[in-house]
C-alpha cells in the first residue's frame, strides 16, 4: 500500500478520474471485478480454445483483475495461463499477447489515480504529420499485432468492431 501512494504522489501532474457514485458504490462491493469489454474479449478468445463454463470465466477474471490491482507486468500474466493452459501453437500466442495487452492498457489502476495506461498516454499532445497542405491527418503509430503493420485510418480497427479505425478507437 505504501508503494501506491509514493507511485500517487509522483504523478502530481494528473487529476484523479471523475469516478461516478453509482462507479464508487459498485466498486466498493467485495469481489468486485469491472468487467471491461477487453476482459469480456479476453475470456471470449480463451472459450474459442478451451471448454470454459460461466464460473471459469468468473475465475479467470477476478485472477486478472488482482495481477492489474497488484501491478503486476505482462509476462507474470501469461506465466499465470501457461500454467493454467496448454498452447496450441505460436498464433495463439500473440493473440494472448495482443489480449493481455489491450486488458492491462484498459484498465483502471490506483497508482494512475484511477485513470487507465491508455488514458494517461493519451493525454500527451498527439503527433501531428502533414500527408498534404490541405488535408493535415492525425499520423498513427498503432499497429495491428497480427500482420504487423501500421494501421491506416481506413483500415479495418484492430479492436475488432469491424468499424473504420477512424471511426472507432483513432480518437479514444
Amino acid at each position: 500500500m505504501e508503494k501506491t501512494f509514493e507511485e500517487i504522489e509522483k504523478r502530481s501532474s494528473i487529476g484523479y478520474y471523475p469516478f461516478t457514485k453509482q462507479q464508487l458504490l459498485k466498486a466498493g462491493k467485495p469481489g468486485y471485478v469491472e468487467k471491461t469489454r477487453e476482459m469480456k474479449r479476453l475470456i471470449q478468445f480463451l472459450q474459442q480454445y478451451y471448454h470454459l463454463n460461466a464460473e471459469d470465466g468468473e475465475e479467470i477474471a477476478e485472477r486478472l483483475n488482482f495481477m492489474i490491482f497488484n501491478n503486476a507486468s505482462l509476462n507474470q500474466a501469461v506465466e499465470f495461463f501457461q500454467h493454467q493452459f496448454e498452447f496450441p501453437d505460436f498464433e495463439f500466442i500473440d493473440d494472448l499477447a495482443y489480449h493481455l495487452t489491450e486488458l492491462f492498457n484498459h484498465s483502471r489502476r490506483w497508482m494512475l489515480k484511477g485513470h487507465t495506461p491508455k488514458e494517461i498516454s493519451q493525454g500527451r499532445k498527439p503527433v501531428i504529420a502533414l500527408s498534404s497542405a490541405q488535408n493535415p491527418q492525425p499520423a498513427t503509430n498503432v499497429i495491428d499485432f497480427k500482420s504487423r503493420k501500421a494501421i491506416g485510418r481506413n483500415d479495418p480497427c484492430p479492436c475488432g468492431s469491424g468499424k473504420k479505425y477512424k471511426k472507432c478507437c483513432l480518437n479514444s
